[in-house]
């Protein structure tokens, strides 16, 4: 079986849910927390690191880390550049990047392949933004079923 789930990208804390027998039930990340903070930390090694390590590191390596990529979403922007290595990563890299690490909880918090998404958005937020949004969720692999309003969500 598999699953589809509902994700929060939000700001400073994301989460991801599914409909389990009925019920909604939200995803544990590898933590045991609902929440996953939206921070994406890049280690010298290459290594890419995402939620409450990256959070962690935040306070020794801030120049290795990225938070609140959410606010640049559909701006043709840098949101971050590797301090090692020079290179750029956009606010759709960065969102895809949070995305991934919510998809993998999903799996390994309900045991079953993710099959599709629901992805909310701030109600204000324009076409570009939303398919900024979508463009993150299928880069991490992710199968679009809609971009929603935060407050229907709800």
């Amino acid at each position: 079986m598999k699953t589809v789930i509902g994700i929060d990208l939000g700001t400073t804390n994301s989460a991801v849910a599914a409909v389990k027998d009925g019920k909604i039930v939200m995803a544990e990340n590898r933590e045991g927390n609902i929440l996953t903070p939206s921070v994406v930390h890049f280690a010298s090694d290459g290594l890419i690191v995402v939620g409450e390590r990256a959070l962690q590191m935040l306070i020794i390596f801030a120049a290795h880390c990225v938070w609140e990529v959410k606010r640049q979403m559909g701006d043709d922007v840098t949101a971050f550049v590797h301090p090692d290595t020079g290179r750029e990563y956009s606010p759709v890299e960065i969102s895809s990047f949070i995305l991934k690490d919510l998809k993998e909880s999903a799996e390994t918090f309900f045991g079953e392949p993710v099959e599709g998404a629901v992805v909310s958005v701030p109600a204000y937020f324009n076409s570009t933004q939303r398919d900024a949004t979508r463009r993150a969720a299928e880069t991490a692999g992710l199968e679009v079923l809609k971009i929603a309003n935060e407050p229907s969500m709800a």
